[in-house]
Formats: structure tokens, C-alpha cells, sequence
């Protein structure tokens, strides 16, 4: 049986985004967001990191027209894998 790979994936959000609407008072809205999408999300600042399995982790980003502004200012900085505990 294979173990799925643990990745990490970096988002830096625009300095100019209100952080509050997006992470949520005491990061309700980032616990909520561990939750469905099943990974550890870490916000220090305007970077948030994501880590979990790596399907997880590489779901396609909300860029539909109905995703909030702060959307596409997000600067991804890729994915890193570690290997499976």
C-alpha cells in the first residue's frame, strides 16, 4: 500500500488585502477551511501555508468569477514535497 505524499504550498497574499474577512476572527474561517479541505492551514501575516496530502493540497485554485478579489492577487509560491510519515 503506498502512502499519499505530504506537500507544502505557499500563498502570499497582496499587503494591501484586508486579512480579517478572509482568515476570519481568531482564524474561524481558516479552521473552518482545515476542516473541508482536510489540510493545516498556518497564517502569519499576509503568508499562508498549506500542508497536507498532496491531492489535498494541489486542489485547482478558485479562480471563477464568483471568488472573492482577494483571489487573484495571491502570489503562489509553489508546492514542496516531504516524504510520507
Amino acid at each position: 500500500m503506498s502512502e499519499a505524499t505530504t506537500i507544502t504550498r505557499r500563498i502570499s497574499i497582496s499587503p494591501d488585502v484586508e486579512l480579517l474577512p478572509l482568515l476570519g476572527r481568531n482564524d474561524d474561517h481558516l479552521r473552518t477551511l482545515e476542516h473541508e479541505l482536510d489540510v493545516r492551514i498556518v497564517a502569519r501575516g499576509h503568508d499562508i501555508t498549506l500542508r497536507g496530502e498532496e491531492p489535498q493540497v494541489r486542489r485547482p485554485s478558485a479562480r471563477s468569477s464568483s471568488s472573492p478579489s482577494w483571489c487573484g492577487q495571491a502570489r503562489h509560491s509553489g508546492a514542496s514535497r516531504s516524504a510520507p510519515r
